[in-house]
């Protein structure tokens, strides 16, 4: 015990490298080991955060047909479409409603051509 308590170089880096390792572990104990905890326990809920689709379409009757049911078939659950008439004067309006009809995962917004308002496709994403 005596020369545990001898002030020399060996003794000093002893008790310098274990105070060392009781301060790294601490923090080990009280920070990290309490992150891994709560990381682990949000990857048990497992639950999929709802997300929004935006489609901003302008006489695109056709790519409508062809690739809404593309987007509804996918994989991921908790979505919501959000399909935007953007002044079109085909018949995409009348696309829209038909696939909001078959599905209820489906929001249609209108914007009507006033003629020339000015408006660009930025107004319809705003909308």
């Amino acid at each position: 015990m005596q020369q545990l308590l001898e002030l020399n170089i060996e003794n000093i880096i002893l008790w310098a490298s274990g105070g060392l390792f009781l301060i790294q572990l601490f923090y080990f104990i009280f920070f990290f080991a309490r992150m891994m905890a709560k990381g682990k326990k949000e990857k048990e809920k497992n639950e999929l955060k709802p997300v929004s689709v935006i489609v901003c379409a302008r006489n695109e009757e056709k790519n409508l047909r062809e690739f809404i049911p593309l987007i509804l078939s996918q994989n991921y659950s908790r979505f919501q479409l959000v399909i935007i008439n953007d002044r079109s004067w085909d018949a995409s309006w009348d696309v829209m409603q038909l696939l909001s009809e078959q599905d209820n995962r489906i929001t249609l917004v209108n914007i009507p051509d006033a003629g020339k308002d000015g408006f660009a496709k930025k107004f319809a994403l705003t909308v």
